[in-house]
This record gives structure tokens, C-alpha cells and sequence, in this order.
């Protein structure tokens, strides 16, 4: 899918937004269930997660530009208490993130 499109969806573009849902459907037939991300494999096998040197790193750039990224900030806290051992891994954590 061109850059172009997705940055367009980004900005809320109906035609774009149409595009990206068509070809997220249209792949998802390719997945599985048992699928993971990297970082849900380091967290079901008890490894540190590179979130801190991902989100992490938004979190410290978007300071230093002086844009605020709360989304990026609760993601990383709580992948930081995950790998502390100070929460389990478990998907209502996604709750956290609401910031409204």
C-alpha cells in the first residue's frame, strides 16, 4: 500500500480510511490466532521487551520537540512494570491506556 494512503488515513481522509480497512480485512485472512509480535513473545517467555528503545524513544523525541505523546508514555510505563515484574502480562492492561 503506498505511504501516501496511509498517511492520508491518518489525516482521516474517507477514501484513504475505505483503502486501509479493504487491505487490513483483505490480509487478515492470511493470520492466525496464535500469532504474536516480538514483544508479546518476549513477554510470554519472561524476556525484557524492546518497547522502552521503541515507544520509549518517541516518548523522549516528541520532548524534545516539545510535542507531547501520552499514548507512547503509558504504553512504555507499562511495559517497564511488566518487565519489573511488578504486572503480569495480561491484555486488560490495554485499559491503561485510555487517557480520557
Amino acid at each position: 500500500m503506498p505511504a501516501e494512503t496511509i498517511a492520508r488515513a491518518g489525516e482521516g481522509v474517507e477514501a484513504s480510511l475505505r483503502a486501509c480497512d479493504q487491505r487490513r480485512f483483505r490480509d487478515a485472512k492470511y493470520t492466525s490466532s496464535e500469532q504474536r509480535p516480538s514483544t508479546g513473545h518476549d513477554m510470554q517467555k519472561g524476556r525484557f521487551t524492546e518497547v522502552e528503545f521503541l515507544n520509549g524513544f518517541v516518548v523522549n523525541e516528541g520532548r524534545t520537540l516539545g510535542i507531547a505523546c501520552p499514548v507512547n508514555a503509558a504504553l512504555t510505563h507499562i511495559f517497564k512494570r511488566v518487565d519489573l515484574g511488578e504486572l503480569k502480562p495480561d491484555p486488560k492492561h490495554i485499559n491503561e491506556l485510555r487517557l480520557n
